[in-house]
């Protein structure tokens, strides 16, 4: 998904208005904007999309095996579009693999969840259910 963020070929938004007999697609069911992919994964008020988000924040944030916490780096579409060349530093200032692994996995896969559940709601007319 990331990689189709990257180069815009997800189908979303504007893409519809030009499909005749799903032109309703472009915008959300929820808020009614167009859906973009920032407002999609971040700023859509659907009901939990935020929770989501913040249940990947927390799974981030729980300690690793070298009992280290680590700080959570607030997602944009900037940074999903540039997720791969992203490198997290540690309080010394030094790239920190592990860290960056997870987040770019928690990140890209939550991204993943989001896109999901916007399919189910647009092309199968669900509602949605968020985890509790």
């Amino acid at each position: 998904m990331v990689w189709k963020l990257t180069h815009s070929i997800l189908r979303s938004g504007a893409y519809w208005i030009n499909v005749p007999g799903y032109e309703e697609r472009a915008y959300c069911q929820n808020c009614k904007n167009l859906e973009t992919m920032d407002h999609i994964l971040f700023s859509c008020t659907i009901e939990g999309r935020e929770q989501i988000w913040e249940m990947a924040e927390k799974l981030y944030e729980l300690p690793m095996k070298t009992n280290k916490r680590l700080s959570w780096v607030t997602p944009s579409e900037a940074l999903l579009r540039g997720l791969s060349s992203l490198k997290l530093k540690n309080i010394k200032g030094k790239y920190d693999k592990q860290a960056t692994e997870r987040y770019k996995l928690i990140v890209s896969e939550t991204a993943w969840l989001l896109w999901k559940c916007r399919n189910e709601r647009v092309m199968c007319q669900k509602k949605f259910n968020h985890p509790k």
